[in-house]
């Protein structure tokens, strides 16, 4: 009982969480405890850019493209706010993707599919996810 409910609390073991993202014809996976700890992962994925975000309740997950207009857009995030700069305008955005001030105001992230799946699971039935590693 409770045998698919738990997770293993260390990081890329068969029950660990990881969030999935398909783009275009590629597929990674993000280690969840990783993603705990930075809130925010920016990455591409092929010529993808993207950012993915946890929200303050540490449940929650949103992935972006961060093109926008044919540029590609550089973030930093702050922890405490949970609003992203870009270095590109010094635009403010939200955890919806949506730029509340600067030169970007109104402008809108296109999402992109993410999954939170236990690591095995998304391993099972993307044999070719490539696994995102954080450059120390």
């Amino acid at each position: 009982k409770g045998h698919l409910e738990k997770r293993d609390s260390l990081s890329w073991k068969m029950k660990s969480w990881v969030v999935g993202v398909h783009a275009g014809e590629l597929s990674r996976a993000y280690d969840w405890n990783e993603l705990i700890t930075d809130n925010f992962i920016q990455d591409s994925i092929g010529q993808i850019p993207l950012v993915v975000l946890l929200e303050n309740d540490t449940s929650s997950f949103h992935v972006y493209n961060r093109q926008l207009g044919g540029r590609t857009l550089y973030f930093t995030n702050n922890k405490n706010t949970g609003q992203l700069t870009d270095s590109n305008t010094h635009s403010i955005w939200n955890i919806d993707g949506v730029c509340t001030s600067g030169a970007l105001k109104d402008s809108r992230l296109l999402s992109i599919p993410a999954y939170q799946e236990f690591w095995h699971s998304w391993h099972q039935f993307h044999p070719f996810t490539s696994t995102y590693k954080h450059a120390l």
